[in-house]
């Protein structure tokens, strides 16, 4: 936004999102998105800004860049929630089928990307909620089923590592 003003009603907000969903077994990898105000008068609802990684079956979700900057102007919005988070996929079932039976597979590795909020110059925020968050949560392992034919374990849970979350004013 450079100038004039942008308005929404309470319920619709903005959203803004470089999210990435891996499927069977590959990555998800979130880009970069950007809010950037240089001027004028936003009025909204709940903004979410986002770059979520989300892994798919067993695969890896990492984090990637999301960003909200203002610098000149008023800002007035309930939640403001900026996220650059990795999520792992879960785990594959297992079972001691004698023909095709199998242990569990681990859950996906989860890599926070970075968030950033940056408040410059003369910019005046009013805001409820305003957060930045750059989780990684590894995903949950997968079950093992036992059908009395011999033994089997489930799967292990997937690592999960935060990345950068910064409020800068």
């Amino acid at each position: 936004i450079q100038g004039g003003a942008l308005q929404t009603s309470d319920s619709t907000g903005v959203n803004l999102s470089a999210n990435g969903n891996g499927g069977i077994g590959g990555e998800g990898r979130g880009g970069s998105v950007t809010f950037t105000q240089t001027g004028g008068d936003v009025e909204v609802g709940n903004v979410t800004i986002s770059a979520e990684g989300v892994g798919g079956q067993f695969g890896t979700g990492i984090g990637g860049s999301a960003t909200l900057s203002l610098n000149v102007g008023a800002f007035t919005g309930d939640v403001v929630e900026v996220s650059a988070s990795g999520f792992g996929g879960a785990g594959s079932s297992g079972n001691d089928d004698p023909d095709f039976g199998s242990n569990a597979g681990a859950g996906g590795i989860g890599q926070g990307g970075t968030a950033t909020i940056n408040i410059n110059g003369t910019a005046v925020v009013d805001t409820n909620v305003i957060g930045a968050y750059a989780r990684g949560s590894g995903g949950r392992g997968g079950d093992f089923f036992s059908y009395g034919f011999g033994d089997g374990a489930g799967g292990t849970g997937g690592s999960g590592a935060g990345g950068s979350a910064n409020l800068n004013l």
